[in-house]
């Protein structure tokens, strides 16, 4: 081997030590992955989508849906439209007359563990950010998804878990900027911001 093909060898091994580490973090993904847009859903512009990533590989995909004033009437209206008569809480699981700030986060991995978002088990920590500085989580609530929460959570997977997050705001503070922080064991922080 000549010593210019070792040169390049050392090289792309140092490259290799300096990028591949980096993926093990989070990436911003499409806002279509992993739900489809284009569905013509009013609440498509309320959700942000990211996967994270852990020894190379997918380890789990986050979607989360701000539940702010608005976008509580536009579901109670599209729940009008698609099924008559029912109440949003019989179709999403929650109620779409809150006054609290909320977001629905849905965890979709392999890995059981990846999927909770309770405490004391979870890996996941969750805070919002409205101007204010970050606020933690109020509560966190296990929803039972439906044979139509597909529908209208499209991230919605076999391997999903979907819950309630609510948080010490009003729900009319999400209209303008907010920002939900994410962090989990091991891995590092991201952020989802809207709009």
């Amino acid at each position: 081997m000549s010593w210019f093909s070792r040169a390049a060898a050392l090289g792309f091994a140092v490259l290799g030590s300096i990028v591949l580490p980096a993926c093990s973090s989070w990436e911003r993904v499409a806002d279509d992955f992993p739900g489809k847009v284009g569905k013509g859903l009013n609440h498509e512009r309320w959700t942000r989508d990211a996967r994270i990533y852990g020894e190379f590989e997918t380890v789990a995909l986050v979607s989360m849906t701000l539940i702010s004033s608005t976008m509580q009437t536009r579901l109670q209206d599209l729940v009008d439209d698609k099924t008559p008569g029912r109440q949003p809480s019989d179709i999403v699981g929650f109620s779409t007359a809150a006054s609290e700030a909320a977001v629905v986060v849905i965890l979709s991995s392999h890995a059981h563990d990846w999927r909770r978002l309770d405490r004391p088990r979870s890996p996941w920590a969750i805070q919002l950010d409205v101007g204010g500085g970050p606020l933690p989580a109020k509560s966190i609530t296990k929803l039972n998804p439906t044979a139509a929460f597909e529908w209208y959570f499209p991230a919605w997977n076999p391997w999903s878990r979907a819950w309630l997050v609510t948080f010490p705001a009003d729900a009319d503070q999400l209209e303008s900027a907010a920002t939900v922080h994410l962090s989990a064991a091991g891995i590092k922080k991201t952020s989802l911001s809207w709009p």
